[in-house]
């Protein structure tokens, strides 16, 4: 893990070439009927989210943020953090490094799975690539995601392969749905994995 995160941080310094503006931490929360990942649902119970950006810096190419996000069941299940460095690139859109921590020796590299991404919109359709360049169970799978709001509905469409799909040698859609949100925080979204037929519900509040 440590050659990717000294890559990030080797990339960051090239990129930044004017006296950087640095934003303070700011914390969210968030409370899940469910959680559910890219059309996979994890424990069967309420899970709160929290998200901590530790710290975000502006330069002449666009921000470079430090993220640290929780998935705490409250009731049975693992818990997981996942840490993620992500850099703007101008207009274009951001390249993410996020590594995903469920268990096992913290401060081992085997205890993460780090995965790349890219995101970036295009006349109002959000895109998302992301691929998995570590991790036992998980190297190599890829994920690509695209997303689009219309009148407050926000739809997405996913699909992937590896261990998102039955068949993982070949690509599937495995995530469709639309949610919604209040002003007041509440949220609802309906997902539906074509992969395994599997529908969820989730209903959710932020503060």
């Amino acid at each position: 893990m440590k050659k990717y995160i000294v890559a990030v941080a080797a990339f960051v310094a090239l990129l930044m070439g004017t006296t950087p503006a640095f934003a303070g931490a700011e914390l969210g929360v968030d409370a899940f009927s469910r959680h559910v990942w890219r059309g996979q649902a994890g424990p069967a119970s309420l899970s709160v989210q929290p998200t901590l950006d530790l710290v975000s810096i502006d330069s002449n190419i666009g921000a470079t943020s430090v993220e640290i996000w929780g998935q705490i069941p409250i009731t049975r299940g693992e818990t997981e953090y996942d840490f993620t460095i992500s850099q703007e690139v101008a207009e274009y859109g951001s390249v993410n490094v996020t590594s995903y921590y469920y268990d096992g020796p913290f401060l081992e590299s085997d205890s993460h799975d780090i995965e790349v991404g890219v995101a970036g919109s295009y006349s109002g359709v959000d895109l998302f690539v992301g691929r998995f360049v570590s991790g036992d169970e998980v190297k190599d799978d890829t994920y690509i995601q695209l997303g689009y709001e219309l009148d407050g509905y926000n739809f997405h469409v996913g699909a992937g392969d590896g261990g998102y799909v039955a068949e993982g040698d070949s690509f599937a859609l495995v995530n469709v749905g639309v949610s919604v949100a209040t002003e007041g925080g509440y949220g609802a979204s309906f997902i539906y994995n074509p992969d395994s037929e599997t529908p969820y519900f989730v209903v959710s509040k932020s503060w």
